[in-house]
């Protein structure tokens, strides 16, 4: 119940953003491709691109929503469960 009173009261975490994330990508090919070709990396890999993207987003100053979600993809299990869904909507 706890959880499910956050949104109603504007309490956002890095989760949600994530989980917006993956609707914007569901319906745009673009960010799509671009994710999937990112979690698709060894961890390593995935994690230095995602920093260093991160760090170009924090330059331009955009937006703490999509900063906390795509940090949330540097967990390994994070990026795993992301990937499957992201695929998934493929077929």
């Amino acid at each position: 119940m706890k959880n499910g009173l956050r949104g109603w009261f504007g309490i956002h975490t890095a989760e949600d953003d994530l989980v917006d994330l993956i609707q914007v990508a569901s319906t745009d090919e673009t960010i799509r491709t671009q994710l999937i070709a990112i979690l698709s990396q060894d961890d390593f890999t995935r994690q230095s691109m995602i920093n260093t993207w991160l760090a170009e987003l924090r330059l331009e100053s955009a937006p703490a929503a999509l900063i906390r979600a795509l940090a949330d993809l540097i967990d390994n299990d994070k990026a795993r469960t992301a990937l499957a869904l992201l695929t998934r909507q493929k077929g």
